[in-house]
């Protein structure tokens, strides 16, 4: 006789499920699509970023997709929580540029505002990408190393959903995760920063 093994899902893929069941069955019945809010349904946005790294011009864009169900098989394909990472450790090159952006939703949810400090410019100022579009930061051609960053959300989006990011800073390595516009990197040290992690997920 072989053993067999049931496998449990999540609390968080049943609950999902519990969810769009839900929403089904409701536009089934009336015909309409209910009210709801991004604390109980997922916006279904994207975050993507690509990094701009000495010796080695754009690389390949990062870019993580919303958790996504199939009603009939019950698969689940993305992430609950949106994250990208860009650049390189290991290989003592500098970050120059990158460029991040929020899909798959409006713009009148908000968007995010990137800031970075670069070598011998400082803080450039915050710039901002509504939902939908992208803000590049930092510089390309001109051989200058971006040191830190602040990242924030606003708008809508930033009622339900916090950002949190860290950089891999030369000589350091992964620094401690910052969020919501706090400084992540070094300043006045003088260190390049080599790779950017950055996260977007629900508020507790």
């Amino acid at each position: 006789m072989r053993n067999t093994t049931v496998k449990k899902r999540s609390p968080f893929k049943k609950l999902v499920s519990s969810i769009t069941a839900a929403l089904t069955a409701a536009v089934m019945l009336t015909g309409a699509v209910p009210d709801v809010n991004a604390a109980s349904v997922d916006l279904g946005h994207t975050l993507s970023a690509q990094a701009h790294v000495q010796n080695i011009g754009w690389m390949e864009e990062d870019i993580s997709l919303p958790l996504d169900i199939d009603l009939r098989t019950g698969k689940t394909t993305g992430d609950q929580y949106r994250n990208v990472r860009v650049g390189t450790t290991g290989r003592s090159l500098r970050l120059e540029s990158l460029t991040v952006g929020i899909g798959g939703i409006s713009k009148k949810y908000g968007g995010i505002m990137v800031d970075a400090h670069v070598s011998h410019i400082g803080w450039q100022g915050y710039k901002t990408a509504p939902c939908g579009s992208s803000v590049t930061v930092g510089t390309t051609g001109r051989c200058l190393a971006i040191e830190a960053f602040r990242i924030k959300l606003y708008g809508k989006i930033a009622e339900f959903y916090d950002v949190e990011y860290s950089v891999h800073s030369a000589g350091i390595g992964w620094g401690h995760t910052r969020k919501n516009g706090q400084v992540a990197g070094t300043v006045g040290e003088g260190r390049r920063s080599e790779a950017i992690y950055i996260r977007i997920f629900p508020k507790k």
